[in-house]
């Protein structure tokens, strides 16, 4: 998706033609295998530009949902991979965005078959279920629901906003901090208009932008916002926004996240925090 674009270039063109230079031909490499390609969805104009590339290199190509792919089952999933079916997995990590990376990595796992690298199905299964990412859709407290999660451009908001349709609440009480070279209208397109109210912050990185000169762009999708000056300002006034039944987000960037995980434990002394999971 769009994301440094003033270094890979303005366009998802650009910006898949200066991702897919990665895949080079055996003839280049150490090895003499022969080089495979294991990606998600794209966009179509994504998707050409390695076919393309594999085509040129010689690299086999597997894409998701046409040479593999995931099923929800209740409470689980299962996958059909390129070689085998793993059947009755489960994944410790929230938002429907993860099923889709659970089956891209099952399917890196099997390319690696190719380096006569085999591994069982117990382990993919046990690996899928330990797995921890933090700062991506992270509950740090239950009453109220409090999330981070580092979405930093409108692809990730977006499905960070499809995901909180998982969790019932009131209101959702968005928490923001940008950094001034990501794409702070996208972001603020996507999930502002779901919140009751936005407080704008900025974490303690020469990157972030100031909140004051990104509240015009808020106003537009949520008219009730609030300033406030750094991470802990935010996190203290966001709570004090949030009733039992509603919903805390804090997103927009990984500086934000990284801070707020550093100051929930100071903040649980004061307000009494439960325990995060």
């Amino acid at each position: 998706s769009f994301d440094h674009t003033d270094k890979l270039g303005p366009e998802l063109l650009d910006i898949a033609r200066e991702k897919a230079g990665i895949i080079k031909s055996h003839k280049s490499q150490v090895t003499s295998h022969k080089p495979v390609v294991i990606s998600a969805p794209q966009e179509k104009v994504v998707i050409d530009v390695i076919r393309k590339r594999c085509k040129q290199t010689g690299a086999r190509l597997y894409e998701e949902n046409k040479d593999f792919f995931y099923e929800k089952t209740g409470d689980g999933f299962k996958i059909k991979g390129i070689f085998n079916e793993y059947p009755e997995l489960k994944i410790s990590l929230l938002g429907k965005y993860q099923l889709i990376n659970a089956a891209l990595a099952v399917g890196i796992i099997e390319a690696l078959h190719s380096c006569n690298i085999k591994v069982n199905i117990n382990s993919i299964r046990r690996g899928l279920y330990s797995v921890v990412w933090p700062g991506r859709m992270q509950v740090i407290e239950k009453s109220p629901f409090f999330i981070v999660d580092g979405a930093q451009n409108r692809a990730s908001a977006k499905a960070l906003k499809e995901s909180l349709k998982d969790f019932s609440f009131d209101s959702l009480i968005l928490l923001l901090g940008i950094s001034a070279n990501k794409d702070i209208a996208g972001i603020t397109q996507e999930l502002c208009p779901q919140a009751r109210q936005v407080i704008l912050t900025k974490a303690n990185n020469p990157r972030a932008a100031q909140p004051e000169i990104f509240e015009k762009i808020v106003k537009k999708y949520c008219r009730n916002t609030k300033l406030t000056g750094s991470t802990e300002e935010g996190l203290i006034t966001a709570r004090q926004a949030a009733s039992k039944d509603d919903l805390i987000l804090a997103t927009g960037s990984f500086y934000l996240v990284g801070e707020i995980l550093k100051t929930q434990i100071h903040l649980r002394g004061v307000f009494g925090f439960c325990e995060g999971i």
